[in-house]
């Protein structure tokens, strides 16, 4: 019973009890901006941001002094002061430029960010309930952005995305964040034609997003419990009314029928005979939408 946090009697040490919690903090924004030319403008900004702290309400966040947890100090048993988690603040910077070339028709938005995160506010699935966890995390990058309309009626846009976002500190120091992929890179592109004049057009669409492997979670674990890099493709084709108001079409999402992950954990009190040193536990996973297609009337009153 001492593994079960419904059935543990240690846990009615803390009933009764209650925990308060005030912050104060200052928050803002600053941006200056310049117009090199009417067809490109330079920006930098500094933002710092509050998420204010608070209490996980599930009892099996609490310390045992019976079993191991992963919460400083180790096993000195349940106190609320176990359920509390700190507030997170975020000092945030951001520099680049817009541009527009050929009458509006080429357009290129470059941006270079870093991000200091003090005690981020991590939510993890441990099996059985949802944790948060603070760790100090940095994260910079640079987005890239792109739009393209060589002729009239084709768009093809385009985004980059590489960044970097990291623990500072414990035992995953240095990992990227779960789910953080380090790149991404995205592209679509859509033609609009004329099928009855004024009033009727038709339209094609394509999509496809590219991202980078990626941890689902922290720490060293086996390959199931990550993702390698993978694309997803989408497309939509239909006919529309030129004024918005009526849209038929057919569609599909990862055509390609992509096989990913987009989370995972160990299933608690399930072990595995044989299993690598790694872990003697169950893992789940659950898997990304796979291909899904469709039809959709859109009307708009």
């Amino acid at each position: 019973t001492t593994c079960n946090p419904v059935l543990n009697g240690e846990f009615l040490a803390v009933s009764g009890q209650s925990e308060t919690r005030t912050e104060n903090e200052i928050t803002g924004t600053a941006k200056l901006s310049y117009e090199v030319s009417p067809d490109m403008m330079v920006f930098a900004g500094y933002s710092r941001g509050f998420k204010s702290g608070g209490f996980n309400l599930d009892r099996s966040s609490l310390e045992s002094a019976f079993v191991s947890t992963f919460l400083p100090p180790a096993n000195d048993g349940p106190q609320l002061s176990d359920l509390e988690f700190d507030s997170e603040i975020v000092n945030a910077y951001e520099a680049g430029f817009k541009s527009t070339f050929a009458d509006g028709r080429v357009v290129l938005n470059v941006s270079g960010f870093y991000q200091d995160v003090m005690d981020f506010q991590e939510n993890l699935f441990l099996g059985s309930n949802f944790v948060v966890t603070n760790t100090d995390v940095e994260s910079f990058g640079v987005e890239v952005d792109t739009s393209l309309e060589p002729i009239d009626g084709l768009v093809i846009q385009s985004g980059f995305l590489w960044v970097e976002a990291t623990r500072k500190e414990g035992a995953n120091e240095g990992q990227q964040l779960g789910n953080t992929p380090e790149f991404v890179v995205t592209a679509q592109g859509t033609y609009t034609f004329p099928l009855v004049a004024d009033t009727i057009e038709g339209f094609v669409h394509g999509n496809v997003r590219w991202q980078s492997d990626t941890n689902l979670i922290a720490g060293d674990f086996p390959a199931f419990l990550n993702n390698g890099a993978f694309a997803t493709l989408g497309a939509r084709v239909g006919v529309q009314s030129t004024d918005g108001k009526y849209a038929l079409s057919a569609f599909g999402s990862n055509l390609l029928d992509e096989q990913y992950n987009v989370s995972g954990f160990f299933v608690p009190e399930q072990a595995i005979a044989g299993a690598p040193a790694s872990t003697t536990e169950t893992v789940a996973t659950y898997p990304g939408a796979p291909r899904f297609w469709g039809v959709e009337l859109k009307a708009r009153f």
